[in-house]
């Protein structure tokens, strides 16, 4: 189990108490009982209260280093007050930013951040009803490139999450927005700093109550699949009522079948695969739940979380097995009559974020869930967060220690440097609160993946061979929340964990004591993708194996190689005399790999 405190001084508590998080100003750890094991520096953290565009909205928070310092930083904002930016000193506390950094006055209800165009520099994009916008750093300030990326007067209806991900699996990260009552938007990173809306041709253009969007392998075929939780304003009091959600209601899940015309092919089966009965879907988490090494899917809800496993190809909801039914509590003074088992006095609680992560460095991963209620703009709905713990298969609830609070968007990030993951939960129309977490050293492998394009990678762990674990490497969808490209798993030494990048890559390391970094090589690099017309070189470096057969073809047309180094192919064209577009495609032993670069000639 994990140990957190606010500012999270999380520190080891006994087993029968789970986690105890404290404010300094507070005594004891309420009414979970236990010792604190958290603190916060009052004065040094956020302290705006924001407010969201109606009760269910809260505020926005992104995790990212802003400033290029190496620690992490916060932005914070609802959909009405502006965002604030805080940067971290790397020790639990923050500052302000200055007004040189640029970001003064933004209003969004949803952030993303990350390097979207390979230049090692981050871009910001934030999305409001008002539209998108990208921020690009140059000299250390961040400068409105929006008109530059084609997205001047994109308008988008209440944006409630912002995901970068590689969704064509060309090497540069696309943009996807979730909107709550709109169409969302899917925007393809073009090649030349500036993007093209492709929800309808790909299919994404379905009109949805969108909370937030998840990229990961759910079907465990090599491509990174998308899933969409979306809003069907019915509860689950733990008993569904017959049939689905009406029509145009329900999840998505678009299950990627690989390239057909010169473009990604998705397919929405959502019905198809059993995916479509939840109710009020937050959030989906994709980990494996009952250890048979396949991604599992664990989606917030209001009411009962659906705890939906795969067999096979389809997805069994199977909660009360797992025994994660956890989802109502007795006092009814913390839930107003919205959130009232109907026929009963039992409070549901309204979960939004999860994390399936080893909290107190014990060598095996809890599962915490935020939950936060909602009322009118004067009455508060505290609820507290869930956190259960898994032994022989099963999980159990165990008193998380944590205070109640109305939570919405919430992040777990390493935002001291120390190695663990701390917590911050952003509260309707309150402050935001950060949580430090005080584990113990330990003996145990640590994974940490970088991963600033949203690959949606998997990596399994591996004893003797066989599988004990299986994660997603980034790209999690958490409503209004944008998580830094950084995953961190801690595990037994002597495990070998084995990455299945979707370039078709495949890297296996050994779990040794201390931290093991694994990174996606590029299998396919480009030298320029825009280049001037009229006979200017460009060079195409392929990743594979000396003995592998490799083609690359520009268009259809395939081009002379030659080896370069140990495990190197190089290739060369020359770009045309007019303006053109072109894609190329690589085989490595007549399979295609990614990502499949688009070069633009002007």
């Amino acid at each position: 189990m994990g140990d957190f405190s606010e500012r999270w001084k999380a520190g080891r508590a006994p087993r029968a108490v789970a986690i105890c998080w404290a404010l300094v100003v507070v005594s004891g750890c309420g009414d979970d009982g236990g010792e604190s094991h958290f603190e916060q520096r009052l004065g040094d953290q956020p302290t705006t209260r924001h407010v969201g565009s109606d009760p269910t909205v809260g505020p926005a928070l992104g995790v990212a280093d802003l400033d290029g310092d190496g620690i992490l930083d916060l932005l914070v904002g609802g959909g009405v007050t502006p965002m604030e930016v805080w940067l971290g000193r790397g020790d639990l506390t923050f500052e302000k930013a200055p007004s040189a950094l640029g970001l003064e006055g933004l209003v969004a209800s949803a952030v993303g951040v990350g390097d979207l165009d390979a230049d090692g520099s981050p871009e910001l994009v934030t999305a409001s009803p008002e539209g998108i916008r990208l921020f690009r750093r140059r000299d250390g300030s961040y400068v409105d490139e929006s008109a530059a990326a084609g997205l001047e007067g994109l308008a988008i209806v209440q944006p409630s999450h912002v995901l970068l991900a590689d969704l064509d699996r060309d090497g540069l990260s696309d943009i996807h927005v979730s909107s709550y009552g709109g169409v969302n938007r899917v925007l393809r990173a073009r090649g030349d700093g500036a993007f093209e809306d492709r929800a309808a041709e790909w299919g994404m253009d379905h009109e949805r109550f969108t909370w937030s969007a998840t990229f990961a392998d759910l079907d465990d075929d090599g491509d990174p699949d998308l899933y969409l939780t979306t809003d069907t304003f019915e509860t689950d009091p733990g008993a569904l009522p017959e049939g689905r959600p009406g029509e145009g209601m329900g999840d998505l899940f678009f299950r990627n079948e690989g390239w057909a015309d010169g473009m990604p092919a998705y397919t929405e089966v959502a019905s198809e695969v059993g995916l479509d009965t939840q109710r009020s879907s937050m959030a989906a988490l994709a980990t494996d739940l009952n250890g048979d090494g396949r991604l599992d899917l664990l989606i917030t809800d209001f009411g009962r979380n659906h705890a939906v496993v795969a067999e096979g190809d389809r997805w069994v909801h199977q909660g009360a097995e797992l025994g994660l039914d956890d989802f109502v509590r007795d006092d009814i003074s913390m839930c107003p009559e919205a959130t009232v088992d109907f026929g009963s006095d039992r409070c549901l609680l309204v979960s939004w974020g999860a994390y399936h992560e080893d909290l107190d460095a014990d060598g095996s991963d809890e599962l915490l869930i935020v939950n936060g209620g909602f009322a009118s703009d004067d009455e508060r709905v505290r609820q507290p967060p869930s956190l259960f713990e898994r032994e022989d298969g099963r999980f159990s609830s165990v008193p998380s220690a944590l205070p109640v609070m109305e939570a919405r968007a919430s992040a777990l990030a390493d935002l001291d440097g120390d190695g663990d993951a701390d917590l911050v939960v952003t509260e309707r129309a309150e402050p935001p609160r950060v949580f430090e977490n005080l584990a113990p050293e330990s003996e145990w492998a640590r994974l940490v993946s970088v991963d600033p394009r949203g690959s949606g990678a998997t990596v399994r762990f591996l004893r003797d061979g066989e599988p004990v674990a299986v994660r997603a490497l980034g790209a999690a969808g958490r409503h209004q929340t944008h998580l830094p490209p950084v995953s961190r798993h801690l595990f037994e030494t002597g495990l070998e964990a084995e990455i299945r990048w979707p370039t078709g890559a495949r890297e296996t390391v050994a779990m040794s004591a201390g931290e093991v970094e694994v990174a996606p090589a590029p299998a396919v690099e480009v030298s320029s993708r825009v280049a001037a017309t009229g006979g200017e070189p460009i060079a195409i470096m392929v990743t594979a194996p000396a003995s592998a057969s490799v083609e690359v073809l520009a268009d259809g047309e395939s081009l002379p190689l030659t080896p370069d180094e140990a495990e190197r192919w190089r290739a060369e064209l020359t770009s045309p005399e007019s303006p053109n577009r072109l894609t190329l495609q690589v085989r490595v032993d007549g399979a295609p790999i990614a990502p499949r670069p688009r070069l633009i000639f002007e």
